[in-house]
């Protein structure tokens, strides 16, 4: 679904579908049969980003449901265990590997792939987001070491500063912890 989502906000700010079928590594076919389904929504340039979560669940809905106009028989198998799936999926940490186990031993006899698909179109998850913080151009970098192995008979560790304005990194080898950082805060 997330790729649905990119589609459609790519699409509203005006990428060409060559660019967008580059950017994305999916076929240009494939971009317009979202963008139609979308334009069936009342999709139109230029969509408001609260509203996009919710148009690319309904083209992902439509996507899918289409792909099913044949029951198939893996998905009659699994449908009597919709609600313990979806007890089992409020679990913190649970795998479809350890679903598919769970509900083995339940009478459910499907393979594991059927199960992840049959779980990915039930029960889609909402793409996690990301925001970025704008800063003020050189008032702020992100230090860290780590460690990098033994060159030269010395232990070696590798000094990383990240601007956080433009995400530029600066990346110095040292044989100390404390060596460039007092540099840094002195200045």
């Amino acid at each position: 679904m997330a790729e649905i989502r990119e589609v459609i906000y790519q699409h509203s700010q005006g990428i060409s579908q060559r660019r967008i079928s580059e950017s994305l590594g999916m076929s240009r076919v494939t971009i317009r049969k979202y963008i139609r389904i979308a334009q069936e929504f009342d999709y139109k340039s230029g969509v408001a980003p609260s509203d996009l979560e919710e148009l690319a669940l309904k083209v992902h809905r439509k996507v899918y449901k289409d792909g099913q106009n044949t029951p198939k028989k893996s998905i009659e198998i699994i449908l009597p265990f919709h609600d313990r799936i979806k007890e089992l999926l409020r679990e913190p940490w649970i795998t479809h590997k350890q679903i598919h186990r769970l509900l083995s031993t339940e009478d459910l006899v499907t393979s594991e792939r059927s199960l992840g698909r049959y779980i990915a179109t039930a029960f889609p998850k909402q793409p996690k987001s990301t925001v970025h913080l704008l800063t003020v151009p050189a008032q702020e970098g992100q230090v860290d070491y780590g460690y990098v192995g033994i060159i030269n008979n010395r232990k070696t560790y590798a000094f990383v500063m990240s601007l956080s304005h433009s995400r530029h990194r600066y990346v110095e080898f040292v044989h100390s912890q404390n060596q460039l950082l007092s540099m840094v805060i002195e200045k």
